[in-house]
């Protein structure tokens, strides 16, 4: 919950902005200091919303770099430049706060980074920190998820060939939900039952995994590229793309469950499929 406090303490992290530009330098600073071999990637965007051509920056923070045997986690760190689905309509083009809608994904991954420091894994892990996935325009999915297309088509350049990944987005809010994301099942369909199978464990009561639901992320270009990852999407969040969306409207048992989830995947590797 302090990590989400300090983050939407920066402001709005559009990409060009002066609290993007903060978040940036202490995001790489804080992975620094775990010990992760932290690299950003830059690449060119445009917001669909402002119509502006930005550079944006993807940061991956590997632990175990030497270890050929790797998996992935994922979450966005930017936030949507104009609270479109806010109540009041006057303020509609005010900036997301991004509590829930990506500093939960980040305070999750930046916990895990923590614990990973402490306790070495023995399975290479790569945490990545995604920009340009929250600019887009509803009616074309395409301008969506723009850092995890850079870095999905620089892959065969940089030798990325994980065995899998797990994205968390919205992974924080008090009243979410999670379901099943049609996407992962189809196209991940193990990893997508053991996701399930170990998060009920943590977080029995926000489960619905009888309803599937088709979910625009960051999971997606990695499924077209055919790298299984499957998304951990919170459902249901009132404040989703509001200017409501804040520290207050995030649950810590939420947080943990998810978190916990993931540790799963690092140190059991009987939770893999």
């Amino acid at each position: 919950m302090r990590t989400i406090e300090k983050q939407v303490a920066f402001g709005p992290r559009i990409p060009g902005s002066p609290g993007h530009a903060a978040m940036l330098s202490w995001l790489v600073g804080e992975l620094e200091e775990s010990g992760a071999n932290v690299s950003r990637r830059p690449f060119r965007m445009t917001n669909a919303l402002t119509g502006e051509k930005v550079t944006g920056t993807n940061v991956v923070a590997s632990f175990g770099s030497n270890n050929r045997d790797r998996i992935f986690f994922a979450a966005h760190w930017d936030t949507r430049a104009w609270a479109d689905q806010d109540p009041d309509s006057t303020k509609r083009k005010d900036p997301v706060p991004g509590a829930n809608d990506g500093a939960s994904g980040v305070a999750i991954l930046l916990q895990l980074s923590r614990i990973l420091a402490e306790n070495p894994p023995a399975i290479g892990i790569d945490l990545i920190f995604f920009d340009g996935e929250d600019q887009g325009s509803y009616a074309d999915p395409r301008t969506f998820s723009l850092g995890a297309r850079a870095f999905v088509a620089s892959a065969p350049l940089t030798g990325f060939r994980p065995q899998f990944g797990i994205l968390v987005d919205l992974a924080g809010g008090k009243g979410v939900r999670f379901a099943t994301d049609y996407r992962s099942w189809r196209d991940a369909r193990a990893l997508t039952d053991s996701v399930n199978a170990v998060l009920a464990t943590y977080l029995p009561d926000r489960m619905e995994l009888g309803r599937v639901m088709q979910t625009e992320d960051d999971h997606i270009p990695f499924l077209d590229a055919g790298i299984p990852c499957v998304v951990i999407f919170g459902s249901g969040d009132p404040n989703w793309h509001t200017t409501h969306d804040l520290p207050e409207s995030c649950s810590p048992e939420v947080l943990e469950g998810v978190g916990n989830t993931l540790l799963e995947f690092i140190y059991m590797a009987d939770k893999r499929p």
